[in-house]
């Protein structure tokens, strides 16, 4: 959640974001799922933290977002989101030098890469 949220700051301006992707690599794919790690990226995306997050909506957002197609950066933006698409886990690739690795590709309409 950290991680996602962090990425997004980075970006700045994020009305120039049309898609974002979400990379998930080596050992944090394995044990994503089962870790509620994609739930975590999911509501980072979305500007939550884990410290100030109510617990009650973790569920039912991540729903609304699976269901719907649409995530909504930082609370602020909706951008098509397909988990099948753009959360993607690479369980037998890993990044160099860490196990637990992570991309987030963004790019704007015409589909020039922001930043990754």
């Amino acid at each position: 959640m950290v991680v996602a949220k962090t990425y997004l700051l980075t970006l700045g301006d994020i009305d120039n974001v049309a898609s974002i992707k979400v990379d998930v690599y080596g050992s944090l794919a394995l044990t994503g799922h089962g870790h509620s790690t994609d739930k975590a990226l999911l509501l980072g995306l979305e500007g939550h933290e884990p410290g100030t997050i109510d617990p009650s909506i973790i569920d039912q957002r991540c729903a609304a977002i699976k269901s719907s197609g649409l995530i909504n950066l930082f609370g602020q933006k909706e951008v098509p989101f397909l988990m099948a698409d753009h959360m993607l886990f690479h369980m037998e690739k890993l990044l160099p030098h860490h196990s637990n690795g992570l991309c987030f590709p963004a790019t704007s309409a015409d589909g020039a890469k922001i930043a990754s």
